[in-house]
């Protein structure tokens, strides 16, 4: 908008920090007179969005999910489930707890998908199911499926 190059982005550095000011002054505006915070529309529940922007909100998530998932694999890297509501990423080395909190991110939320596309799929990371993943923590990194077990049911 304003001429300056953008060095790859949408918009120059100057540009896109007066846009990011002005939402977040639009976001706690809207959310002090109790309308959805992305569009000032009527909020319809307890969220902070209306259902329209929740819905896009959603779909935009399920897209970078997938974009991750189907990179680092596309199924557990362990017990090759499929089902992505039961896929994760998973960090290899461990850590997931701290980088978590480096991103801002929480244990429920999908910033972890935005970071791994904006840092063009590092290294480090692989698909795996939520009880893999669960499994691995619990067991100082080893998936229960990969361990020899006798008390395990048949």
């Amino acid at each position: 908008k304003c001429g300056k190059p953008a060095n790859g982005k949408a918009k120059c550095d100057e540009c896109l920090d007066k846009k990011n000011k002005n939402s977040r002054k639009n976001y706690k505006e809207n959310l002090d007179l109790a309308l959805c915070s992305r569009c000032g529309g009527p909020k319809t529940d307890a969220t902070s969005s209306c259902s329209d922007c929740l819905k896009n909100k959603r779909a935009e998530h399920q897209k970078r999910k997938l974009l991750c998932l189907n990179h680092y694999g596309g199924s557990c890297q362990c017990c090759a489930e499929k089902e992505t509501k039961f896929l994760t990423i998973d960090h290899l080395n461990g850590g997931g707890n701290q980088h978590r909190e480096e991103i801002g991110g929480s244990i429920a939320n999908s910033k972890i998908y935005g970071w791994l596309i904006r840092k063009d799929f590092p290294e480090g990371f692989e698909t795996e199911c939520f009880n893999c993943n669960r499994g691995k923590w619990m067991n100082d990194g080893i998936c229960p499926h990969k361990e020899e077990n006798p008390f395990r049911l048949s």
